[in-house]
């Protein structure tokens, strides 16, 4: 039963980073990232802003939206399960 928990997990941990990834793979979609701008009280794609620091075209530094990335909780709780059913598993603590 762990076993098959831990491919579930699997599974899931693979959708939830191809779904992650699929900005990278589609740049015209609207899972492009956008920066927002106070200054200009614009937001600008990754293709608009320049550089490492995140300026706008006019030289203002920009901000990325905050929130919680569920993305990242998602991955770490299944890797967690998937290496625990594991080690489990290989020590012979579950059958």
């Amino acid at each position: 039963m762990l076993t098959g928990a831990t491919i579930g997990a699997a599974i899931v941990l693979l959708v939830v980073l191809c779904e992650g990834f699929s900005g990278f793979l589609w740049q015209d979609t609207d899972a492009v990232p956008r920066f927002y701008c106070p200054t200009c009280d614009l937001r600008y794609t990754k293709f608009e802003v320049s550089g490492l620091t995140r300026v706008c075209p006019y030289r203002h530094s920009t901000t990325m939206p905050d929130g919680f990335q569920w993305k990242t909780a998602m991955v770490t709780a299944c890797a967690t399960f998937i290496v625990s059913g594991i080690v489990m598993v290989a020590t012979g603590f579950v059958r």
